[in-house]
């Protein structure tokens, strides 16, 4: 995305863009909350009735006005009333049975945007990935959303697909927290200031902000109202926040950009810190409402995933602390596990309850649901049913995430088995990566040598992830003792750096991000093993970095690279690739991904990384050095920023200079951004842009929380909506 005007697909905040009284079951009708009566306390917790528990069947709605002569084509976010709204659960309307085929998609009219990107920039949702969804959209492709860029076209290999930018932009954040946490900088002692800061803005400043905005006091743009909800549910504390939101996911009068936002911002109420947290009480109202949500056939289906998601989200936030029955998540699982078994299940929701299921905690997973999710991966069935291969890939991940090292063997069989199809092998070596700390060494032994096999034969993709996830196992062996393996990992280490020098050129940057992730430094004393492989893999990474045997793409793993294994002797060479003006942009973003993962706040480094930041930089050097001068805790770059966001010049330009003050998360910067979302003179997506802006400056979490849906994710087989929710910044 390179245009003097920022694309709306990077500006506008749309999407396509986490009890009381003491009640097992709350219900969200227009925001109010109206529990049933409580179970007296003599009736055992096994007899409770099920708070998630699908709805049984209404009578479909009666119809309004005079019968139509011709049959209706139906609102831009619903389908024909005959055909499933998505194929979805229990709901309000007759169901036609469908099987495996899907419903033909309603041709949405045209629109005319208010506003849009220079020509040939895309707008909204991007085309699903190859081979992705069966099921269409029952709702119009969204507005354009404050989104982080979405990367298409060739790869170094020439072939049509993705690379090795779309792992890591995948696992970016989870990646940096490990630096946050690890620097030193002169202004070392501000940051409790600055916390200290941040809280008192965000209560007396960001959230009043945000509550008139969602209220419409400020405007009635869609974008901006959804922009709204997403920033206030990551810096509220408030029940009467919650309960806003609710309102909206609840009511259908709800326009459906900012239904969609309200679903996935219940998942952004997600707390790591007690102190900062809600009630478990509160939280368990928020997720009837999201399962209500999920059961409604007038909720479009992209809502209804959003809503799936969010209980993702929400998998490791607290429930009520006297229902012992619902420890650990046990009835979120039933209800996700029971919805996932019905036949009207379609490929989108599917897809979205998999990826909420993998995120609950595994304790209160049951065996049959593991079995369950065994056979989906391994059979594409799921209760005698086909579901397609992107349900069969996503069946793995849930199934390295809720049982870790136990099922890597399943896991090799996959990789192994030839009549199995691609996805299914790439499904089975990311969820291989995921065991990587669960597996013991004999299963990490043999796992390696069939990823270095599937690296020399597959196709680039196969091929590349393969190595990645050779080098995740690798990292692992070279932190125990060598005596107690049961191979000698140099052989893997020596396949690894063959492929980094002399692999395919699709192949070379998975290799060199697989070899950052091996030399990672360890605490305490390194192993000789892991100093051995750090003093011949770095030379290297540095050497064709700084050459030109590869194109400026593919050198840009090796950046990030050195990054990962915090190479201090390369801080020279990435600053220079940083500061030269005639090294292609990917390479200078690259290179300042790396310069943050250094996690070096010296002078020099931050002088470069600020100078990165001006006006006339690609967007894409912007926001990479931006992201890592906020790891790197500086705070004099947003100075710059402020007086750009201020300036009387075009949206577009105040528009990139809120997006870089988000990042940074200074809290100086609220002021000014609050100015700019209270000033109607400005484009409503740019006043959205400044919302979003404040949502990361007083968001609480050191690593948003949308990143947890990311972490490890199956990045080949996303459906339209996942690649949404990934999409927001």
């Amino acid at each position: 995305m390179r245009a003097p005007l920022l694309p709306l697909a990077f500006l506008g905040l749309g999407l396509a863009g986490m009890s009381l009284c003491g009640a097992p079951r709350a219900y969200a009708h227009g925001g109010v909350i109206n529990p049933p009566a409580p179970v007296p306390p003599s009736v055992p917790p096994y007899l409770r009735p099920d708070p998630y528990a699908p709805r049984p069947p209404t009578p479909p709605r009666p119809p309004t006005g005079p019968p139509p002569t011709t049959p209706p084509v139906g609102p831009p976010d619903a389908p024909p009333p005959t055909t499933p709204p998505g194929g979805n659960g229990p709901g309000k309307g007759p169901v036609q049975p469908t099987g495996n085929t899907p419903p033909a998609p309603t041709p949405a009219p045209p629109t005319t945007p208010k506003s849009g990107p220079p020509p040939g920039k895309p707008t909204g949702p991007q085309n699903p990935r190859p081979g992705v969804g069966d099921e269409p959209p029952s709702s119009p492709p969204a507005k354009p959303g404050a989104h982080k860029p979405v990367r298409r076209g060739k790869s170094a290999a020439g072939l049509e697909g993705l690379g090795w930018r779309d792992w890591w932009d995948t696992n970016a954040d989870a990646l940096r927290r490990a630096v946050r946490s690890s620097v030193t900088t002169e202004g070392d002692g501000q940051t409790n200031a600055d916390e200290l800061l941040s809280r008192h803005l965000r209560r007396e400043q960001i959230v009043p902000l945000l509550r008139r905005v969602a209220d419409r006091e400020l405007g009635n743009d869609h974008d901006l109202v959804a922009s709204a909800f997403l920033a206030l549910a990551r810096t509220t504390a408030d029940e009467e926040d919650v309960n806003r939101l609710l309102q909206a996911l609840g009511t259908d009068a709800t326009p459906p950009l900012e239904r969609e936002s309200a679903a996935l911002a219940l998942g952004y109420l997600r707390r790591t810190t007690k102190s900062e947290g809600l009630p478990g009480r509160l939280l368990d109202h928020v997720r009837a409402g999201l399962f209500d949500a999920i059961d409604d056939d007038g909720v479009h289906v992209r809502c209804r995933c959003f809503a799936a998601l969010a209980l993702g989200l929400l998998g490791d936030q607290p429930g009520a602390d006297d229902d012992a029955f619902a420890r650990d998540g046990r009835l979120v699982v039933r209800g996700l596990w029971s919805r996932l078994l019905e036949d009207r299940a379609g490929q989108e929701t599917t897809v979205a309850l998999l990826v909420a299921l993998s995120l609950q905690p595994p304790a209160g997973v049951p065996g049959a649901v593991r079995d369950g999710l065994r056979a989906l991966a391994t059979t594409g069935r799921l209760g005698n049913r086909p579901r397609g291969p992107l349900a069969e890939a996503h069946a793995a991940l849930a199934l390295a995430r809720l049982s870790g090292g136990e099922s890597a063997g399943v896991f090799l069989g996959l990789l192994k088995s030839g009549a199995r199809n691609p996805q299914s092998r790439r499904a089975a070596i990311l969820a291989l990566g995921l065991c990587a700390t669960t597996a013991d060494a004999a299963q990490r032994a043999t796992a390696e040598t069939e990823l270095m096999l599937q690296g020399k034969r597959g196709d680039p993709q196969t091929a590349g992830l393969a190595i990645l996830t050779a080098a995740r196992l690798l990292a692992v062996d070279l932190t125990e003792p060598h005596a107690t393996l049961p191979c000698d990992p140099a052989a893997t280490a020596e396949a690894l750096l063959d492929a980094a020098e002399h692999g395919g050129a699709g192949v070379r940057p998975f290799a060199a991000l697989g070899l950052g992730l091996a030399c990672r430094p360890v605490m305490g004393d390194a192993p000789a093993t892991l100093e051995q492989l750090r003093g011949r893999a770095l030379p290297l990474l540095r050497r064709v970095l700084a050459g030109d045997a590869l194109e400026a793409d593919a050198r840009g793993a090796y950046a990030v690279g050195l990054g990962l294994a915090r190479d201090d002797a390369s801080l020279p060479l990435l600053g220079r690739l940083v500061s030269e003006g005639s090294v292609e942009d990917d390479l200078r973003a690259a290179s300042c991904a790396g310069l943050g993962l250094l996690g070096r706040a010296t002078p020099e480094v931050l002088a470069v990384l600020r100078r990165a930041l001006a006006p006339t930089s690609d967007d894409e050097i912007r926001r990479e050095a931006a992201r890592a001068l906020g790891s790197l805790g500086d705070r004099k770059a947003s100075g710059s920023l402020l007086r750009e966001l201020e300036a009387d010049g075009p949206d577009h330009v105040r528009a990139r200079a809120a997006v870089a003050l988000g990042v940074l998360r200074d809290p100086g910067s609220v002021p000014a951004l609050a100015e700019l979302v209270r000033d109607p003179k400005r484009s409503d997506a740019t006043r959205a842009l400044a919302v979003a802006a404040l949502g990361l400056v007083g968001d609480p979490e050191r690593v948003p929380s949308s990143a947890r849906l990311a972490v490890d994710a199956n990045f080949l087989v996303r459906t339209d909506a996942l690649e949404e929710a990934l999409s927001i910044l």
